[in-house]
């Protein structure tokens, strides 16, 4: 994998940029708070991230497919840039939720430029590997960024601190254009001229709806990990927040191992076998949270689960970049994030339900339920893995 130049530079990219990235996001809301905001609008600014990158997921896909990777990736960049650097002057509701929405539309477009190089890669084995180390590479920014972005607040204020991150955010902004300007399978052809192929006629694809669906429903039912396990474990187990907290760093530890191993898994056991195994660990590990309150059994189920979030993530990028072409490999990444934000969203509001009429337990019975029938349903719905004859010639 590591031979891949294109390959080596979209991780570096995404290390600087998910780095860069979460030194700025988890101290938005304080900072909005400082300037005198209420919840309400704090909440406003906040989901503004989101949202934008709801509503522009397909057409920065389109334009991803249109005019190459460099030229949008550098505008995402540049987004970053000034993004951060509205925030470290602004005061008031409105250009904060224009600084959330630039920094949005800057993950987007990144996020998706570096998925499309990994996924396009020919070599199977390689695509896993390239995937697998993609989504670690994610993880170590996300491990560190929010450090050094405490450290820069505190020693420089959040004013000090957003300019900070404005100028390292030049660093991923500049290495973009050492991407290749297509993916593997398109970099030695010519691009076609004329219409591509449109968005409802993707989503008649039954190929491509069924992943979609099944990686709707994969992150629907594994959000329930960041936003109900910290409660199940201080509330029904009695747990401090130290004991939680080792709980926690277990299982961001087993996630980021496991990915780091997704390659070898896909190449001896075949990439389905391996998808529908996480989802089956994951399903039984989630369900039986909601029988155990004892702290070993909690960390045991936590590494388990661990384990299987950092292979069921990159492996629905990998099931639904199968089902995509050259042309518009984008284009289809983009639906699944478009469809992935969506179901995160859904999954707090729906669980809340669940928790607030029959406990928490129920929540985690519930998730395991779903992950069980996605293992079912990947078989039913024939997810499409890198053994076959014609992936390798």
């Amino acid at each position: 994998m590591f031979k891949n130049k294109a390959v080596r530079y979209a991780l570096i990219v995404a290390l600087f940029h998910y780095l860069v990235l979460e030194a700025v996001r988890p101290y938005l809301s304080l900072h909005a708070e400082a300037c005198g905001a209420n919840n309400v609008e704090i909440g406003y600014i906040v989901s503004t991230y989101s949202l934008i990158q709801v509503f522009s997921a397909l057409l920065v896909g389109k334009a991803l497919d249109k005019w190459g990777i460099r030229k949008p990736s550098f505008l995402g960049g540049f987004a970053f840039v000034a993004g951060a650097l509205i925030l470290a002057f602004a005061n008031t509701v409105v250009p904060m939720m224009i600084a959330s929405a630039l920094l949005g539309v800057a993950h987007g477009i990144l996020l998706l430029a570096v998925e499309a190089i990994t996924t396009g890669v020919k070599n199977p084995n390689e695509r896993a590997s390239s995937v697998g180390m993609l989504t670690s590479f994610n993880a170590i920014g996300l491990f560190i960024g929010p450090t050094l972005g405490g450290w820069m607040q505190s020693f420089w204020s959040a004013k000090g601190a957003f300019i900070g991150c404005a100028v390292l955010s030049m660093v991923p902004t500049v290495l973009v254009f050492l991407l290749p300007d297509r993916t593997e399978g398109e970099h030695h052809k010519p691009v076609k001229e004329g219409p591509k192929e449109s968005i409802f006629a993707l989503l008649r694809s039954r190929d491509v709806v069924n992943n979609m669906i099944l990686s709707a429903c994969t992150f629907f039912a594994l959000d329930v990990m960041s936003t109900y396990l910290s409660l199940y474990c201080a509330n029904a187990a009695g747990l401090d927040e130290a004991a939680i907290g080792y709980i926690l760093s277990a299982k961001g530890i087993a996630q980021l191992i496991s990915r780091v191993g997704m390659g070898y898994l896909c190449k001896t056991f075949r990439q389905d076998r391996v998808f529908a195994g996480c989802l089956l660990i994951g399903a039984v590990s989630t369900a039986l949270i909601g029988f155990v309150t004892n702290y070993w059994v909690l960390m045991l189920l936590g590494i388990l689960i661990g384990a299987a979030l950092g292979l069921a993530n990159p492996l629905t990028l990998m099931n639904v970049s199968d089902v995509s072409t050259d042309e518009n490999r984008s284009s289809v990444l983009a639906l699944r994030l478009m469809f992935g934000y969506a179901a995160q969203a859904a999954s707090p509001i729906v669980f809340g339900v669940i928790a607030d009429f029959a406990g928490l337990p129920p929540v985690f019975w519930g998730s395991g339920l779903i992950m069980f029938a996605c293992v079912f349903c990947s078989h039913w719905m024939k997810v499409k893995n890198t053994d076959e004859p014609s992936a390798t010639a």
